[in-house]
């Protein structure tokens, strides 16, 4: 093996390794009321190059590859929230909040960060355009959510009530408009910042930008029958084929039923994650070969949207987001690690003034739009005025769309800087959203206060209530019984919940009822937590009455 090769093993080995302490640690300082999404990006910090240097500046470079695959499932994600049969009822909220909170957030942070610009250092050699440029990407990314800190939040103070259904389906369908707004403003800043020979004017490069965009949408369309094909392979015909074919004989059935078994939506979830690494490829090829310019996170979102949409198949949405929700944990843990250790604090004194300002900015604009959005779509004054609290929290595509400018657009003086400015907004926005989400759902009243600790002497009052004494940090306890999509929905992407419970709540598909029960091992047993069967009580009821859980607001959580 030559010694070019041999250190390239060694890094990605040194980085694995990482991200399993990181992933550890995460779980650990998550029992400290702070999420593990901020305990991965603390520890990916802490051994970048400036502090512990394990990670080597060299490495950073070599490790861009993560961010790709980080985008590529955050938009394969989006698309999938983009079933309209569970978005229609809600739709006419929803719009509304959203487009309050973008147009508005968008405007603030726009103008207050271009009016700033000559006050920043690394703006200085940009030119006005370029000055506008980046404060319309800087305001695009700030427009980001955290749908998965949201649920994991709403989760663990089990809150249960309208203003946490509200924060998460607004956190959800914002990330599908930033996605959109973001090909759009990239458009905008390769004709400021490349000089690739593209027209100067102005009409044409807009009917250039609408051809590119429009083709993106033809890619994301030819995308869908592919990503079904993959979908369509059955995990049970598999998993009958290497009992039968492959792992023959006590001890390899032993290996496989011990390693093996269950881990079949991982595959096909690393399979969608290579094709949308493919995408990612095949936009760098047109750009480079072809001068088009398309925007591969796009590409994926439209490639899921148009998949579940077409086929209206709830089996088919479940299995989606199933493997969304298998693949997940992994990808998020190795992203956030890696965008930990790439934070560059040798240019953060310069930019930090400039930072504290866009979050101010932003936390503005997310009262003025939530409160306005509120009020316009007929949600109470009260709830209005502390929407802002649920929305503060921004890691997941914004980190993702940073990184991606700063790699697009390396050459430029002002990349390392404005990368550097926009995470720190969306660090401290993940350290302060946390404790401002809980506090709006104190407020309403839809999060649980500390229960009584269990104690070895029951008490004699009369009550037998199974929630009248159990242990705070109990994780058998939960009971989800959320009644509409977006705490349903919300599920597939939680990872760090076990539950022994039996649910039972009204699903909008022809007014049936579902019982689900969930089973699940004590932590120490070798089983995946599994659904058990649904019964369907209404027109949709199988002919025996009972089938497998196929709805996708049904995931298996991971112990």
């Amino acid at each position: 093996m030559s010694e070019s090769s041999s250190c390239d093993v060694c890094y990605l080995f040194i980085f694995l390794l990482l991200c399993l302490s990181s992933f550890s640690i995460g779980q650990w300082i998550s029992h400290y009321k702070v999420l593990a999404l901020t305990g991965y990006l603390i520890v990916g910090i802490l051994s970048g190059p400036w502090v512990l240097d394990i990670v080597k500046p060299s490495d950073i470079e070599r490790l861009e590859w993560i961010d790709r695959l980080a985008m590529a499932l955050i938009s394969l994600t989006a698309g999938a929230e983009l079933y309209y049969p569970h978005l229609v009822a809600f739709l006419p909220t929803l719009k509304r909040v959203v487009t309050s909170l973008t147009v508005l957030g968008f405007l603030l942070v726009f103008l207050v960060g271009w009016a700033a610009a000559p006050l920043v250092d690394y703006m200085q050699d940009v030119g006005s355009n370029g000055k506008v440029t980046l404060a319309i990407l800087a305001a695009v990314i700030s427009l980001a959510s955290s749908p998965v800190s949201t649920i994991a939040i709403i989760n663990k103070n089990h809150a249960r009530g309208p203003y946490g259904q509200m924060a998460l389906g607004v956190a959800l369908i914002k990330d599908v408009v930033v996605i959109a707004l973001y090909a759009v403003a990239m458009h905008v800043a390769f004709r400021v910042f490349t000089d690739d020979g593209r027209p100067a004017n102005g009409g044409v490069f807009f009917l250039r930008m609408l051809g590119e965009l429009l083709l993106t949408l033809v890619l994301g369309v030819v995308l869908a029958p592919i990503v079904g094909v993959v979908l369509w392979v059955d995990s049970d015909r598999v998993d009958r084929f290497a009992r039968k074919h492959l792992f023959v004989g006590r001890f390899l059935v032993g290996v496989y039923e011990r390693f093996f078994v269950g881990t079949f939506r991982e595959f096909t979830g690393a399979v969608l994650l290579g094709l949308g690494y493919g995408v990612f490829l095949l936009e760098r090829a047109l750009r480079k070969h072809a001068d088009i310019y398309i925007q591969f996170s796009l590409v994926c979102m439209t490639g899921t949207a148009v998949l579940i949409n077409y086929k209206k198949d709830v089996q088919l949405v479940w299995k989606l987001h199933s493997v969304i929700q298998a693949i997940a944990p992994y990808t998020y843990t190795v992203f956030f690690t890696y965008i930990g250790a790439s934070f560059d604090f040798g240019v953060l004194p310069n930019v930090i003034g400039y930072a504290f300002l866009l979050f101010a900015t932003r936390v503005f604009g997310l009262f003025i739009g939530g409160w306005l959005g509120c009020h316009w779509a007929d949600q109470p004054t009260g709830q209005g005025k502390l929407a802002f609290l649920a929305f503060v929290m921004q890691a997941g595509a914004g980190m993702a769309l940073a990184k991606f400018i700063e790699d697009d657009f390396r050459s430029e003086p002002w990349a390392t800087e404005f990368s550097t400015t926009v995470v720190f907004v969306i660090f401290v926005g993940q350290l302060v959203g946390p404790r401002t989400l809980k506090w709006g759902l104190l407020h309403f009243k839809e999060a649980e206060h500390k229960r009584r600790r269990k104690s070895s002497k029951h008490e004699t009052d009369g009550s037998d209530s199974e929630d009248s004494d159990v242990e705070e940090d109990d994780p058998y306890r939960h009971a989800l019984n959320y009644t509409t999509w977006r705490m349903q929905t919300g599920l597939r992407l939680l990872n760090t919940m076990n539950l022994v419970k039996e649910s039972t709540f009204p699903v909008n598909r022809n007014d049936a009822t579902v019982t689900v029960t969930r089973t699940l091992q004590r932590p120490g047993a070798h089983q995946r937590p599994a659904l058990g069967d649904i019964n369907w009580d209404g027109p949709s009821a199988t002919n025996s009455g009972q089938g497998r859980a196929v709805s996708p607001f049904f995931v298996r959580l991971h112990e």
